[in-house]
């Protein structure tokens, strides 16, 4: 395979990587529409998806990082109480179940779950993000 051939290659599967983490991360925002609490999740999620697709039309996103890391930090601080109980019930309560009144708390396991891979996602490309600017200073 020649150098072209591969870079072509390489840059095609980073914008699918791009696309697939911003429709992961905007399916979330959607389905959080029909959760009790829909605000703020759903802005947090829309915030994340901006991440990946300023990236790929190579906008600067910083800013937008420093506010999705924001809002991740914010809900898994809210949801970090549920996560504790649910883990104290981890043997007897499945993650996947429907929503109850009375175990709350598996809902706010499964909010910080999405908070904390939504935060991992906005992190990998702020790192990225930063060491092209370093790289670029140097």
């Amino acid at each position: 395979m020649s150098r072209d051939i591969r870079v072509v290659t390489t840059t095609l599967v980073v914008k699918i990587v791009h696309v697939c983490l911003a429709a992961l991360l905007v399916y979330c925002a959607v389905i959080q529409l029909n959760d009790p609490d829909p605000y703020f999740w759903a802005l947090m999620y829309a915030v994340c998806a901006a991440v990946p697709l300023m990236n790929l039309f190579a906008r600067n996103y910083l800013a937008v990082c420093w506010l999705a890391m924001l809002l991740c930090s914010v809900g898994i601080g809210v949801s970090s109480g549920g996560m504790i109980e649910y883990l104290q019930n981890a043997g007897e309560e499945p993650l996947m179940q429907p929503m109850s009144d009375e175990k709350y708390y598996i809902e706010e396991a499964r909010e910080m779950l999405g908070a904390l891979v939504s935060l991992l996602i906005v992190l990998g490309y702020f790192v990225i993000k930063r060491s092209r600017r370093t790289a670029t200073q140097n």
